[in-house]
C-alpha cells in the first residue's frame, strides 16, 4: 500500500553518470521522508529508484557520459510512479535469467529487474524495452 503524499512532479534528464544519480536519488527520497512516508515504502523506492536508474546509466547507456538518462516521477497523492528511460537499444524483460536459479546464483547480474518487481506495486517496460514505469 502506497503512503499519501501531496501532488508534484519532477522531470529531469541527468548524463549516464552515477555520481549524479546518486544526488537525484538522494533529493528524491528526502522529498518523500518530507512526505512522511515509512520506512519500508523508502526503502523499496530507493531500491528501485537506484536499480532503474543505475541499470539505465551501465546496460543502457553503457556507461557512456555523452548519452543521458530521462527520469520522470510524480506522485498524485495516494500514487508514486516512477519512470527511467535510457538512450541504449533496450532489452526483451523476459530474455533476462532468473536469478535464484542455481547456475545463476554467482552471475554478477539480472538480480536488479527482479529487485525493482519485489520492491514495487507495479512495474512495466516499454516494447523497445529501454524505459521502465514502476508504481507504489
Amino acid at each position: 500500500m502506497s503512503e499519501p503524499c501531496r501532488e508534484w512532479l519532477l522531470d529531469e534528464t541527468i548524463p549516464s553518470d552515477p555520481l549524479e544519480a546518486c544526488e537525484l536519488i538522494r533529493r528524491v527520497v528526502e522529498r518523500l521522508e518530507t512526505e512522511a512516508w515509512g520506512d519500508e515504502s523508502l526503502f523499496a523506492v530507493h531500491m528501485a529508484l537506484e536499480e532503474a536508474v543505475m541499470n539505465a546509466i551501465k546496460h543502457g547507456n553503457k556507461r557512456n557520459i555523452k548519452k543521458h538518462v530521462f527520469i520522470q516521477i510524480s506522485c498524485d497523492g495516494n500514487e508514486l510512479s516512477i519512470q527511467v528511460r535510457d538512450e541504449g537499444d533496450g532489452f526483451v524483460p523476459e530474455d533476462i535469467p532468473d536469478p535464484t536459479a542455481e547456475e545463476n546464483l554467482e552471475r554478477t547480474s539480472g538480480r536488479g529487474v527482479m529487485l525493482i518487481r519485489e520492491f514495487m506495486d507495479e512495474v512495466c517496460f516499454n516494447e523497445s524495452g529501454n524505459q521502465i514505469t514502476m508504481k507504489k
